[in-house]
């Protein structure tokens, strides 16, 4: 039914948590594919531990940035046809599998579904899957629109994806441009060629923050989902879409431009206002939100 894809460079302090709470899923149909990207902090050791038939590992010589082409590799290898993906730092509810499974029962003609999901730390470590309130529906329905107004709807550890739409809509992407930033451009490129996208209002994924060798620390100068953006922008008659890409693409680069300045890393806003959908002055939007921007990334 799944296959679920860990990409693992340098993790071992946080292995056991993430790689056990797949293994101790109520929903037993899956395989797990472990993909040591060049780890060299025992990780490798590490995953020969885990013993269960439905493991198979692979390994890569060199590390591809923000583990972008170890999904890659795990997509190629799955042989089932739901992709479901949990970073090796990360942990799932015990159910995170058997609601995907029931969802995509009920929604048959959905190839994209993803769920809830919180900010967890280690002295907050205590799981709960948050039932949907009273009033809500269980399942929302949700478009690229939705998520470039509230990209909060995927993350990378709460979202699975039927293969036929990995194939047509392309896999991550791991050239060197793109050290972070890259799911989100997967995400975008899912969203505009599925329609049918399926939002569980179940709290069943946990992303935790206080962990070794984020991605999240590298410095990300460069706009990934540029590209795919302006495709769509130039192409589609939706002007809310049109209105929605803009919005998107300037609150991206604000955070950016937030993150260079709290690092103290210089800003090339010659380069940057390529990129602006806005007729605006990329210096006056920059200290306009500059202090909001700050705000939002502490």
């Amino acid at each position: 039914m799944f296959s679920v894809i860990v990409p693992v460079h340098n993790k071992l302090p946080h292995l056991e948590r993430s790689i056990t709470s797949v293994l101790k899923q109520t929903f037993y149909d899956f395989e797990l594919l472990l993909i040591d990207d060049a780890s060299t902090d025992g990780s490798s050791e590490k995953l020969q531990e885990f013993n269960d038939p439905r493991i198979r590992i692979f390994r890569r010589n060199i590390p591809g940035p923000g583990g972008y082409a170890a999904r890659n590799l795990g997509i190629v290898k799955a042989e089932n046809d739901w992709i479901a993906f949990i970073d090796a730092d990360d942990e799932w509810h015990p159910e995170y599998l058997s609601n995907f499974y029931k969802a995509i029962l009920d929604n048959p003609e959905t190839m994209l579904l993803s769920c809830k999901w919180q900010i967890q730390n280690e002295e907050n470590s205590h799981l709960q899957a948050e039932t949907e309130q009273a009033h809500e529906l269980i399942y929302k329905m949700f478009s690229l629109e939705n998520y470039l107004n509230n990209p909060t709807y995927i993350w990378t550890g709460a979202v699975v994806a039927n293969k036929k739409l990995i194939k047509v809509a392309g896999f991550f992407p791991d050239d060197n441009c793109c050290k972070r930033g890259g799911d989100v451009d997967t995400w975008i490129r899912w969203l505009y060629y599925n329609e049918q996208n399926v939002f569980l209002n179940k709290t069943l994924s946990y992303y935790y923050r206080d962990t070794i060798n984020q991605v999240t620390g590298v410095p990300n100068t460069y706009f990934c989902a540029f590209k795919t953006l302006m495709k769509i922008y130039e192409t589609t008659e939706r002007q809310s879409l049109k209105k929605s890409i803009k919005k998107f693409s300037n609150e991206f680069i604000y955070n950016m431009i937030a993150r260079q300045l709290k690092k103290g890393m210089p800003i090339d806003y010659k380069q940057l206002k390529k990129i602006f959908l806005t007729p605006r002055s990329i210096t006056q939007i920059a200290k306009l939100h500059y202090v909001r921007a700050v705000n939002i990334i502490k």
